[in-house]
């Protein structure tokens, strides 16, 4: 139990140094709602291909930077991985695909710890708002992870369950039936699920506030290293050395683990018990580990206990946690219009990009979000002959005027249906009828379409 509050300490302050992946994507969203991207990953499932054009590329150095899209990098082409045969070669997918639609796009992105469990995806969106003479387009693309708040304490009773009974097996193991295990078993389920419980949140809470940017820096991990130091000290733990550790299991040994007759643990067994738990060096490294002896006994091989494991924890701390390999994303997205508003960084020509960790998508999923107009010109040109609305700013304004009031928008189209002014010159009239903030709307509504209107020549 003690080795597992480690790990988890562990987890909030610092990260593992493993291999980065690298997921590019490039798409580009067609005024009709088509859509084609280019995609470049490390792996892409048989079972996902289709609906890609599938080729292998030799890892170059700079799908790491953000500086160059991928039609800028020269990336070789090799053959397909031999899976009989190791070349030495670091390939990744290149993939490109049509889509008629975004809810098309096939997939080419899912993480979870094993094909049964729940998988975390990427969920692109797209909403389309005709307002006549300008198209909205709001695109939402989410990496999501399998969290959820609200399942959080189940998993952790749950993990606790598995791990209680694992840990006294262990004690058993080494102490023998002359010892009363009782007390340790009450003080495991209530104050150690109970400091348990506080390190889960701090995780949660670390996560939200930064991010998941691990390991933290600075200020950051002082306040962290505080607050977790803090939980630790209610809890009688003053540290977190291996000297620490093994105080605390000493002290804490010797006021729950008494035999029959009242007294505590010799100090052998002490150091016995400290060896079991990995707290000391074993004195034989031929003598069998009791942890992986009893893992074996009660779930067949470590594998399938970590398997259970795993299950429980990521319900925790997401499949996207610090100690699984990084995987950082730079996508791009080429929308037709103008962008109104992305929490992306703009790029030239109408497109906006990415750059983020698989870590920032926890517990709510991290979204990239573009919004774009589009002036309709042929509708404009029916309606007026010309194209009234071509800026950026005009466009803005078109949309927000017109959603102000939804009723406006049936006189617009029969402007483009009957190729004429006169029913925004008719809605004019009806409009003085309204209350003054309303007609100082239609006003610019007006003034915006009809600049320099003539309402002699209503066809017009």
């Amino acid at each position: 139990m003690w080795r597992l509050q480690a790990v988890v300490l562990s987890v909030l302050l610092s990260c593992v140094g493993c291999s980065a992946e690298y997921f590019r994507a490039e798409t580009e969203l067609k005024s009709d709602g088509q859509v084609t991207r280019v995609i470049c990953q490390p792996t892409l499932r048989e079972d996902q291909r289709p609906g890609w054009d599938v080729r292998f590329v030799e890892f170059n150095d700079e799908l790491e930077s953000e500086d160059r899209s991928l039609d800028q990098m020269k990336l070789k082409v090799v053959k397909p991985p031999n899976p009989r045969k190791d070349d030495g070669r670091n390939r990744y997918i290149l993939a490109r695909g049509e889509f008629p639609s975004v809810d098309k796009i096939a997939t080419h992105y899912q993480r979870s710890v094993d094909d049964k469990g729940p998988a975390a995806k990427l969920q692109p969106r797209l909403e389309r708002h005709n307002f006549v003479f300008v198209t909205e387009q709001v695109w939402e693309e989410t990496l999501t992870d399998i969290v959820r708040l609200d399942d959080i304490p189940a998993a952790r009773r749950e993990l606790v369950e598995l791990i209680v009974p694992l840990f006294l097996k262990v004690l058993r193991h080494e102490l023998g039936n002359a010892h009363d295990l009782t007390a340790v078993n009450d003080w495991l389920r209530d104050e150690g699920a109970k400091w348990f419980e506080e390190l889960v949140w701090l995780y949660v809470d670390l996560s939200i506030r930064h991010g998941c940017h691990w390991p933290l820096e600075g200020e950051a991990k002082q306040l962290a290293e505080s607050r977790l130091n803090e939980i630790n000290r209610r809890h009688g733990l003053t540290g977190l050395e291996q000297e620490d550790l093994r105080k605390f299991m000493t002290e804490t040994l010797r006021r729950l683990v008494k035999t029959k007759e009242g007294k505590p643990l010799s100090d052998e067994l002490i150091a016995k018990v400290l060896r079991a738990t990995k707290l000391e060096e074993l004195a034989d490294e031929n003598v069998p580990d009791p942890i992986e002896r009893v893992i074996v006994e009660e779930f067949g091989s470590e594998e399938a206990f970590q398997k259970r494991l795993a299950a429980f924890v990521v319900r925790i701390v997401g499949v996207h946690h610090p100690l699984q390999a990084p995987q950082q994303f730079d996508f791009r997205l080429k929308v037709p219009g103008f962008i109104a508003e992305t929490n992306g960084k703009l790029l030239p020509g109408c497109q906006v990009h990415w750059r983020f960790t698989a870590t920032e998508a926890y517990p709510f999923g991290h979204v990239m979000r573009c919004r774009s107009l589009e002036p309709n010109t042929v509708e404009q040109e029916a309606a007026f002959g010309k194209v009234v609305i071509a800026t950026p700013e005009g466009c803005q304004k078109f949309v927000s005027l017109v959603k102000s009031s939804s009723d406006w928008l049936e006189p617009l189209r029969e402007c483009v249906e009957q190729k004429s002014r006169k029913p925004l010159i008719d809605l004019r009239n009806q409009v003085q009828e309204d209350d003054d903030g309303v007609k100082q709307q239609f006003g610019e509504l007006f003034k915006l379409l009809m600049p320099a209107p003539n309402d002699s020549d209503p066809k017009r």
